[in-house]
């Protein structure tokens, strides 16, 4: 009974940090977005607070059980199989009640974040590719004066000069920040980049299938069902450290898959393959939206369960040895 108390405080204790933490960060990113250099920072806002908690609430249902599971390879005086338990109790509790809920009621999403583009700020040096921008003077309907260097790559590099008088100003690169100079401070790295786009793409999935029927969520949270799987992995080894290893990257490799597979219809240039076994199993099982996500959400479910089970029979035969000794 101590263990589930403590694992349901910890659950809320965690979602409440973890919305309040990423809508704050959301809200602190779109106002960078909108940020140009020599002019007021403004990082709050309500309306980008707003979107940001509803992009929050998705993130924490997902990554919530993870830490959780971690928690509980960490405090191994734990009750881990009663902690396990409530762990995944609470997780299909969410995706089978909450998130629906979620997105049901939900009014924004990152579409329509209150990012725009502002007017740049004359007397900087803006580095664009090969073209560096320098603006004397900047208009309120985006024109500006001043000059652009381009530098011409080839057997020699040859400088062209071109002046700018009330001129429209368009900095290529600088999307979706309003200042190029602001996103080469501030943008994500690339790896947590294609992970948010990752994020994104199931979420349109998600909203989809629910949209579509209720069945069709269901089917989706296969996906839920392959996070919540990753126990399996908390017991793999006597070490925490390789079990917490491997709890972390399974999640990873069960969330990238799926991104894949939700979205494989832009990798078609690069994964042609899968897109042509989705095209098939599309037409043989006509009742899925995306048939190769539950097929590899289920190859992934079977494949932690036999690394978790032969990984308890190992330690478990390693302990029998020990004591034996």
């Amino acid at each position: 009974m101590k263990t589930i108390f403590s694992v349901l405080l910890s659950y809320i204790f965690l979602c409440i940090v973890g919305i309040a933490g990423v809508s704050v960060l959301f809200m602190i990113y779109f106002g960078c977005m909108n940020y140009v250099v020599g002019q007021p920072l403004n990082l709050i806002s309500f309306e980008s607070f707003k979107v940001g908690f509803e992009l929050a609430l998705p993130l924490v249902s997902i990554f919530v059980p993870m830490f959780l599971i971690l928690s509980l390879i960490r405090h191994s005086k734990k009750n881990k199989i009663i902690g396990i338990i409530t762990t995944t109790v609470l997780a299909c509790s969410a995706w089978a009640f909450a998130l629906p809920f979620l997105l049901s009621h939900e009014s924004v999403s990152v579409e329509n974040a209150p990012v725009g583009k502002s007017t740049l700020s004359s007397g900087y040096f803006r580095l664009s590719g090969n073209s560096l921008y320098y603006f004397t003077k900047m208009n309120s309907d985006n024109t500006a004066d001043g000059i652009v260097i381009n530098v011409a790559q080839g057997s020699t590099e040859k400088i062209f000069f071109s002046v700018l008088d009330d001129s429209k100003v368009s900095i290529p690169d600088s999307e979706p920040f309003s200042d190029i100079l602001v996103k080469r401070t501030v943008e994500f790295p690339k790896l947590l980049s294609d992970s948010l786009y990752d994020l994104y793409y199931l979420g349109r999935a998600g909203k989809a299938a629910y949209e579509k029927s209720y069945a069709n969520w269901l089917i989706f949270c296969l996906l839920g069902v392959s996070l919540i799987c990753v126990f399996m992995l908390s017991g793999v080894s006597r070490w925490r450290l390789i079990n917490a290893f491997f709890v972390i990257v399974f999640t990873g490799i069960v969330i990238k898959a799926n991104a894949i597979c939700y979205a494989v219809p832009m990798y078609k240039p690069y994964l042609g393959f899968l897109y042509s076994v989705n095209e098939k199993l599309s037409a043989s099982f006509s009742m899925f939206d995306c048939p190769i996500a539950v097929a590899v959400n289920i190859v992934l479910i079977l494949i932690m369960c036999i690394l978790g089970i032969t990984g308890k029979i190992i330690n478990h035969s390693k302990v029998q040895e020990d004591e034996d000794e």
